[in-house]
């Protein structure tokens, strides 16, 4: 999410320094060295030792040394310090959570969103991808007394989530290979998957069959379905899911609310420019 804000503003300042040389004036050094090495998370991957940073962006090791406890300083980045390393921190989330509040993502699919929730009668959730995690960007409740409690904004895991299981699947190989690397496979159910191999196993049959089922991974009693969102260029941008007790989401239903998601999924692709 960040990583896409910074792209952006990245494009815009390149484009403007090319046509207009008078922006020249304008440009602050330390800040377009602190945003390289923003950047470079995203170039590179979530979590970077500080050799990785100077070897992406060419910057003597004492400038960018002082740059990340810079960006540490503000959150924007964190240092663990059991591997040297340093990742976007929680001061990034929030920035790329505000951005995303000003997008038109949620608005464009939010009737659609409405509708599933009728449809099944399950709360509905639109999530995006976030470092290690997924957020929830919007949520349609459930009109039952007894249902999955949740907010935008609300932050879960990415191993035991429908939403962030059939996201995994969806990135690139080598992508996924880098995040879950250094993952931490908490236990949160005794039907959460801890294992890699077995994870590995669970996003090969995603991919497969074009969606995500949590089993009650992450909360006993709570089942969840969940399916990708693509944008026009086919990339998977966000996923849609409903959730709701196992009380009322039992196995044998389970194929026929995937159905259910799929389509509604494939509608709000649509609507966001995709084409098969």
């Amino acid at each position: 999410m960040l990583s896409n804000v910074l792209k952006h503003e990245s494009r815009i300042h390149l484009m403007n320094s090319s046509t207009n040389e008078s922006s020249e004036r304008y440009n602050i050094r330390v800040l377009d060295r602190a945003i390289q090495v923003l950047l470079c998370f995203v170039e590179r991957g979530s979590r970077l030792t500080i050799d990785e940073v100077v070897q992406t962006t060419a910057l003597p090791k004492s400038t960018a040394y002082r740059i990340l406890a810079n960006l540490q300083r503000h959150g924007l980045l964190a240092r663990n310090p059991e591997d040297e390393t340093f990742a976007l921190g929680s001061t990034a989330v929030l920035i790329g959570a505000t951005a995303i509040r000003g997008l038109d993502l949620p608005q464009k699919v939010r009737p659609y969103l409405e509708q599933l929730m009728e449809a099944t009668g399950e709360t509905a959730h639109l999530a995006i991808l976030t470092q290690n995690h997924v957020i929830v960007v919007d949520k349609i409740d459930s009109p039952h007394p007894i249902r999955l409690v949740s907010s935008v904004g609300f932050r879960s895991p990415l191993h035991c989530t429908g939403v962030g299981k059939v996201l995994l699947a969806h990135l690139p190989e080598r992508t996924t290979q880098r995040l879950l690397s250094a993952y931490e496979w908490r236990r949160y159910t005794p039907n959460t998957i801890t294992d890699p191999a077995r994870f590995a196993a669970e996003l090969a049959e995603i991919r497969s069959q074009g969606y995500a089922v949590d089993r009650e991974e992450f909360n006993a009693g709570l089942r969840c379905v969940a399916a990708p969102l693509r944008d026009y260029t086919g990339e998977v941008i966000a996923a849609v899911s409903v959730s709701g007790p196992s009380s009322r989401i039992g196995t044998a239903q389970i194929d026929d609310l995937a159905q259910t998601v799929l389509d509604y999924s494939r509608r709000m692709s649509q609507e966001l420019g995709y084409r098969e």
